[in-house]
């Protein structure tokens, strides 16, 4: 049972990653061009992550390249969060 819940979790982590880099770069890029990079980025990560990331992958990083990836991934995704954070205090502030 555990080890399904813990899957589960890093599925739901991983899948906010990428909705928080392709949504963040949304918020960031003032051109259709830059929010097209910004899902190309996020279309390049997930398939890293799915090749070097995924624990079933027979390709799996080990030791500290895991850990550089994963530190990678997470923090592009929480940098989108992020941006998107202070997008919307920006904007609710202009609005007040």
């Amino acid at each position: 049972m555990a080890p399904m819940v813990v899957a589960a979790v890093r599925f739901c982590l991983e899948i906010g990653t990428v909705f928080g880099l392709v949504l963040g770069g949304d918020f960031l890029a003032p051109r259709v061009w830059q929010k097209a990079l910004w899902i190309i980025i996020g279309i390049v990560l997930v398939l890293v992550w799915a090749r070097y990331g995924a624990p079933g992958s027979p390709h799996v990083a080990q030791g500290q390249g895991k850990l550089a990836l994963e530190v990678g991934v997470y923090a592009v995704g929480a940098s989108g969060f992020f941006s998107i954070s202070a997008s919307a205090r920006e904007l609710f502030i202009s609005s007040s």
